[in-house]
């Protein structure tokens, strides 16, 4: 294989999105001076690089710049939200945001009251800016020159994603991160498949070019004699795909603590103590290794790391302020 020189492959990313950060906080000054009730406002938004891959071709390649806002006002325990597309230009996004807090300044009155709603409170405010390399356009040709030989098959995608957050407590936060992944199989003359996967914020072509290696490896194995195995007991490995399949079940209606109350959680016995894991296992929610931003839908800002369960036992559960509220439990600001 050859590889193709790094200036050739990646690029860094734009400078970011200061422009667009700044539309976001004159949107929210404008809001603090028209809003006559409490309110949270939240932008997601992304410009991402799309790319499919078959039989080592480009067949469909394209660009995603899009972004959308939320606003919530709540009043007398009553709440309203309402999302409008977000251009990046105040003289744009400006009129939208300002006819839906009208509407929902005045529906928000009609609305039945809820019990747990969670009014913006503190003064938090952070801004996180995680900068990377990937893949443009013209590099993507370059990635697939050594696999020429090889039926590889997949998606990219790579590219700035960034969050903010405003509150009429006067709390602001922005994230923004710059990430990619290419999910990838390579198939036999008898179709048989091998799935890998690339990831990361920093592309380094030699590591893409290991991977293949180690996947095409896989795929010579795929070709010997099928063994059947007898029934019995077995030591057993699992990837590292296997490993993340498992580790979502965690973030889905598993250790959020309104799953758990609700009784819709796999770990109800463990809360119980009629279950433990084995005393290998640790589970914890770390900040510093995820590319996601601390601060939730409510302003707050969850610990940089929670253990949830340590060495077999429960010891956390992810609690929102809202969870907190109806389940009368300390609050560690998850978004659950």
């Amino acid at each position: 294989m050859t590889i193709a020189k790094a200036d050739d492959v990646v690029k860094p990313m734009a400078e970011g999105t200061a422009a667009t950060e700044r539309v976001f906080g004159q949107l929210a000054d404008a809001l603090m001076d028209r809003c006559r009730a409490c309110f949270t406002l939240t932008l997601s938004g992304e410009d991402s690089q799309f790319t499919r891959f078959n039989r080592a071709r480009i067949r469909q390649t394209g660009q995603v710049s899009d972004g959308s806002l939320t606003l919530t006002v709540m009043q007398a325990e009553r709440t309203a939200a309402g999302t409008v597309p977000f251009v990046g230009e105040f003289e744009t996004d400006w009129p939208l945001l300002e006819a839906t807090l009208t509407d929902l300044q005045t529906l928000v009155p009609q609305l039945p009251v809820d019990p747990f709603v969670v009014l913006p409170t503190g003064s938090a405010t952070s801004r996180t800016v995680n900068r990377g390399t990937t893949l443009c356009v013209a590099a993507i040709a370059a990635l697939l020159a050594p696999l020429q030989t090889l039926d590889f098959t997949g998606i990219y995608a790579g590219g700035l994603i960034f969050r903010g957050y405003a509150d009429s407590a006067g709390q602001r936060h922005w994230f923004e991160s710059t990430s990619y992944s290419l999910d990838f199989s390579l198939f036999d003359a008898q179709n048989r498949a091998v799935k890998g996967t690339v990831a990361g914020s920093e592309w380094h072509q030699g590591k893409f070019l290991d991977t293949i290696i180690q996947a095409t490896h896989q795929l010579t194995l795929m070709a010997r004699p099928p063994k059947t195995i007898d029934r019995g007991q077995y030591r057993t490995y699992l990837a590292p795909a296997a490993v993340a399949e498992l580790l979502n079940m965690f973030s889905w209606g598993g250790v959020g603590e309104a799953d758990l109350q609700q009784g819709n959680s796999a770990f109800n016995l463990l809360r119980q103590g009629k279950r433990e894991l084995s005393t290998k296992f640790t589970l914890q929610e770390n900040f510093q290794q995820a590319n996601m931003p601390r601060f939730n839908s409510y302003g707050e800002v969850a610990p940089l790391r929670l253990p949830i369960i340590h060495q077999g036992q429960l010891v956390n559960s992810l609690v929102s302020s809202r969870s907190a509220k109806e389940y009368q439990t300390p609050s560690n600001y998850a978004s659950l």
